[in-house]
């Protein structure tokens, strides 16, 4: 066997154990990058409307969200931007309470334990497993990848001038299989 057939076996064999795995970070990647964008579009209750006044203080912040959990002590306190509830987090019970920081009223209590970006976060980190178990075969997935890209690279690389020129092109004229072909090569190497 030749040094590239056995460099494809390895980039086969890796692209189907590792590539499921990797898809799926992907996706839920792409949904946590876009965790702001998608929580000012589905949570309405972190939105308040601009007075021209000031904020409430802390300390009246503090006492309010203290009034709903009485057995835990305040963690933080937020003020995100003037048209957002101001956040108050507690430290023992994943908790978060928003309240509107010119008048006090409570907007939501809300369990972050439920919140679905924790549970995609879980997924992307853990693959919803124990967190031993998750993180090695995220990581593994990962570093094999790393490998698939290092193995397709040569498997790509070409010979000479005429096979550089149709490696950066497909061929849509061409059968199904060099279509195939050039449309997992081309935009792989990009």
């Amino acid at each position: 066997m030749t040094f590239k057939k056995v460099v494809r076996r390895i980039h086969l064999w890796l692209g189907l154990t590792a590539g499921l795995v990797v898809l799926f970070l992907g996706i839920t990647g792409c949904i946590l990058a876009f965790e702001v964008e998608i929580r000012r579009l589905t949570e309405a209750y972190r939105n308040v409307e601009p007075q021209n006044k000031p904020y409430l203080p802390p300390s009246a912040l503090k006492e309010i969200a203290e009034q709903q959990i009485i057995a835990d002590n305040v963690s933080g306190i937020a003020y995100p931007g003037n048209d957002k509830a101001a956040i108050v987090s507690f430290n023992k019970s994943d908790t978060a309470i928003f309240i509107n920081p010119y008048s006090g009223k409570i907007l939501k209590h809300k369990n972050m334990d439920d919140d679905f970006f924790r549970f995609i976060l879980d997924g992307h980190n853990y693959l919803w497993l124990p967190s031993e178990t998750g993180q090695l075969i995220t990581a593994s997935a990962t570093l094999i990848f790393v490998l698939m890209m290092i193995t397709g690279l040569v498997l790509w690389w070409p010979r000479n001038k005429t096979a550089r020129k149709q490696r950066f092109s497909i061929r849509w004229n061409a059968r199904w299989r060099r279509k195939n072909y050039d449309l997992h090569n081309v935009p792989g190497f990009y």
